[in-house]
């Protein structure tokens, strides 16, 4: 599995945990709900600082995104 693959099911996972909608996730990142559904299919990633924002918004850490063990 490449990196960005794993990103993206870390995002969507974290999505789910956070039992917010993606539409909901969109709201607060102020984008479309298409980029947050990129994001977690790995079609796209996010910049760095949306990426700070996303770990924001779903209470993660950037390693939990990232899938790095500690």
């Amino acid at each position: 599995m490449t990196k960005q693959k794993e990103i993206a099911q870390n995002i969507a996972h974290y999505i789910k945990l956070s039992t917010k909608s993606l539409n909901a996730v969109a709201k607060e990142l102020a984008i479309s709900p298409s980029a947050v559904h990129e994001w977690t299919t790995g079609e796209s990633m996010p910049r760095l600082v949306m990426f700070v924002e996303l770990c924001r918004v779903l209470d993660c850490s950037y390693d939990d995104l990232l899938g790095k063990q500690a």
